[in-house]
Formats: C-alpha cells, structure tokens, sequence
C-alpha cells in the first residue's frame, strides 16, 4: 500500500474523533467527500478470518487537485447558467 492511502484508523487519529463514540460526526462528512467525489477509495483484502472468509479494508486518499478539480466543474456550470439565463 503506497503512503498516500490511509486507512480509517489513521483518519480517525488524525482527526480525533472516535468511530465508535460518535460515528455520524465520523461517517456523515466522510460520505459527502466521497460522494462528491473528492477522495479516492480502494477496498482491498487484508487478510482471512478463522472460518476462511476473507477480511477488507477500505483505504482513502486525498489529494488536493480534486478539490481544485471539484470547484472549477462547480464554477462552470454554475456561470454556465448564469449566462443562459441572460440570453
């Protein structure tokens, strides 16, 4: 795993906000930047369990050139309408 994707565990230290204490604090603003498709997401397997199923993990990444990205398509289309209004 490349040192860019972290995994929940490390964003929940990072942020100091307890998954299990007080998960929609955690989870609510994690849902909206992946559904505005600000960072990445990767499942991966990481291991097996002693019944034999296997275990995943989900790892993020962000980087800033999404949000970057995320803002001018924003900007676009919202001066995109803008300027058809006025036509």
């Amino acid at each position: 795993m490349r040192v860019d994707w972290v995994a929940l565990d490390d964003i929940e230290k990072e942020i100091n906000i307890s998954r299990q204490d007080n998960p929609s604090m955690f989870y609510k603003p994690l849902s909206a930047l992946k559904k505005w498709r600000l960072v990445d997401s990767v499942r991966r397997a990481t291991g097996k369990t002693r019944q034999g199923n296997n275990t995943y993990t989900t790892y993020y990444k962000w980087t800033p050139e999404r949000f970057l990205v995320y803002l001018r398509d924003t900007l676009h289309a919202k001066c995109e309408t803008e300027l058809k209004m006025f036509k």
